[in-house]
């Protein structure tokens, strides 16, 4: 069944000559996994084949504190870090 707008005909018949639903439906399978094995791909290269990063050398001490929200006591630890000059 097709109909005209405005001069350009539409029909639900596919343009790859009346491809049935089947291979309708494995052709997509078939590129969902193309897309899935390339970006698995894409991921292995990128975490496994990067360079490791330098691990930067720190200097600071590690300190302790109590702050109280809602008459509730918050104990932490942070460590004042700069990166080393030498």
């Amino acid at each position: 069944m097709a109909f005209q707008i405005a001069g350009y005909t539409f029909s639900r018949r596919s343009d790859r000559g009346g491809e049935t639903p089947l291979k309708k439906v494995l052709r997509m399978f078939l590129w969902g996994v193309f897309v899935v094995v390339v970006l698995c791909g894409a991921l292995f290269f990128y975490f496994i084949y990067s360079p490791r990063p330098k691990i930067p050398r720190l200097s600071g001490q590690v300190a302790s504190g109590i702050w109280c929200v809602q008459e509730k006591p918050l104990v932490f630890d942070y460590r004042n870090t700069f990166l080393a000059t030498s």
